[in-house]
């Protein structure tokens, strides 16, 4: 997000990342694309961890720009809390590395539709996307399951030749990335679409 493709994303945009774990891609999106506001949301158990993550990084930037909220993916609107990120008017929403398996992909696809609802002729909310991908072997399943579901990919970037990702890559501990793409999907919502039963 430091780049300027980064901040071209996420500058003065309200934001919210789902299934956000350690944070880090709500956070780059403040302190490196200056976004002007991101939720970050989890299953209610991880909600303390994401207070503790604003309450340490909170020097690091100006204002109230992050906030954490529980959302569980896949569960109806009543139980989820879906409700009122759906009624929020967020300009983005921003999923990374979430989409390893058939489950978790049917869970964003779901969660994705209630959210972001078909309504023809209304302002498109830009949904982000990280995946890596594995198999790096054409379209993989996660972005043929989202265009079934009404997402179109407008535009996608293989982050590894971004020249900020070489360094992250170089360092020990990534090894596994070695033989991987990761990419960044720029998605819409183009129709109304339909999620793939998975079982």
């Amino acid at each position: 997000m430091g780049t300027p493709d980064g901040r071209r994303l996420a500058m003065k945009k309200k934001i919210l990342e789902i299934g956000s774990g350690c944070a880090a891609g709500g956070i780059a999106c403040v302190l490196g694309g200056g976004a002007s506001l991101v939720y970050l949301t989890d299953i209610p158990d991880a909600v303390s961890l994401l207070e503790q993550t604003i309450t340490l990084n909170r020097g690091a930037y100006e204002g109230n720009s992050l906030r954490s909220r529980a959302l569980t993916m896949g569960k109806s609107i009543d139980e989820s809390g879906h409700a009122w990120a759906r009624d929020a008017e967020f300009d983005a929403i921003l999923f990374c590395d979430i989409m390893y398996s058939d489950m978790m992909v049917k869970l964003t696809t779901e969660t994705l539709n209630r959210i972001v609802p078909y309504v023809e002729g209304e302002k498109k909310t830009e949904i982000w996307i990280c995946f890596v991908d594995r198999s790096c072997d054409g379209d993989p399943v996660p972005l043929q399951a989202l265009k079934e579901a009404g997402f179109d990919c407008v535009r996608k970037r293989n982050l590894r030749e971004y020249p900020c990702m070489k360094g992250i890559l170089n360092q020990d501990e990534y090894y596994y990335l070695e033989d991987v793409d990761i990419w960044l999907w720029e998605l819409q919502r183009t129709g109304p679409g339909r999620v793939r039963d998975i079982r």
